[in-house]
């Protein structure tokens, strides 16, 4: 997978479809955040990254290994 930095717009599977967004942040450590009111944690490595994605007005987070970098 192409490495994912701030800024690349990313896509993953959302139930039938995909969803994309952009990536904000990138943690290469644990991550925990409060998403739409509920506390969403990933594991951040230097080999498989957590991501935080915005996505409109909502932040998503994803594991690296989760999403697709779109081509620009």
């Amino acid at each position: 997978m192409a490495t994912v930095k701030k800024g690349d717009e990313v896509t993953w599977n959302y139930g039938k479809g995909k969803a994309k967004g952009t990536v904000a942040e990138v943690h290469e450590d644990d991550v925990e955040r409060t998403v739409q009111g509920a506390t969403v944690k990933r594991k951040g490595s230097e080999d498989e990254p957590a991501l935080v994605i915005k996505q409109g007005d909502k932040k998503i987070i994803k594991s690296s290994s989760e999403v697709t970098k779109n081509k620009k």
